[in-house]
Parts: structure tokens; C-alpha cells; sequence
């Protein structure tokens, strides 16, 4: 059995290792675990706007990346009110790029050797209404 919680600071290291990020002090994440509470999958969120958020996941299991996908994008589109979520993909690693693709993020920039020469950044959105991985709930606007 795999539960999905938020992730104490102190798990944050797993994430970071795996992702190669860099935890500044308004980094949030949610985790799934296994029965014994091993990390299988966390999903965290940084460089917060009132507009969009980032978001980075890193998998070891595939049964944690079905727990966790109506979670990880529930916390900002519902929870938060978010309309957009940005993700940071390096173009040598195709993998997430696949990913971020399989989950409907559309790429919207490219950042040509912005990481070192011949590595380029690539920006990808999901926008609220383009999210398929939760209920279809109109985003209510502030006020």
C-alpha cells in the first residue's frame, strides 16, 4: 500500500539528490511512501507567484506516480487556486521531457546553454483548464 502525505523538511534532501535542486526556504512537497516509510515518489513546488508555481518530481516506483498524480497537481490548481504550473526540464534529459509531455505540459520556452553550453533550459506549462489528472471544477478567482 502506498499513502501520499505532505513531506516533512527533512525528506527534502530526497528530492533535491534526485532532481538536482537546489531547497531554498519556500520549497513545500508532498511524498508517497511505502508500508515501512520508505520514499517512493515526491512532488515539490518552489519559486511560488500568484500566478504560476514550479513543480519537480522525482520517481523511484511507478505505483507512486499513479498516488501522487491527483495530489501533486490538486495542491495548486484546487487547493491553492494556482492557475499554472511551470516546470524546468534540461534538454539532455528525455526522460523528463517525455514525462512532462505524457502529463500535457506544453513546452512554451527555450533557453538555449542556459544550463552550460549545448544544454539548453526548456520551459513547459499546464495550465488549470488543460489539467486532465483532476475533476473538472471551474478555478474559482479570488475576492
Amino acid at each position: 500500500m502506498i499513502s501520499v502525505r505532505e513531506a516533512p523538511p527533512e525528506h527534502y534532501s530526497w528530492i533535491a539528490e534526485r532532481a538536482h535542486l537546489v531547497i531554498g526556504s519556500d520549497f513545500r512537497a508532498i511524498e508517497a511512501l511505502d508500508e515501512s516509510g520508505r520514499i517512493l515518489g515526491m512532488v515539490g513546488y518552489d519559486g511560488w507567484c500568484p500566478g504560476s508555481v514550479a513543480m519537480h518530481v522525482a520517481l523511484d516506483n511507478r505505483g507512486a506516480a499513479r498516488r501522487l498524480l491527483q495530489p501533486a497537481f490538486g495542491v495548486p490548481f484546487i487547493e491553492l487556486k494556482i492557475p499554472i504550473i511551470k516546470g524546468l526540464v534540461l534538454s539532455n534529459n528525455p526522460r523528463a521531457i517525455a514525462l512532462d509531455k505524457h502529463l500535457g505540459f506544453k513546452e512554451v520556452a527555450r533557453l538555449a546553454d542556459w544550463w552550460g553550453p549545448g544544454i539548453d533550459i526548456i520551459l513547459f506549462e499546464m495550465r488549470r483548464e488543460d489539467c486532465r489528472w483532476i475533476p473538472s471544477v471551474p478555478l474559482r478567482k479570488a475576492g
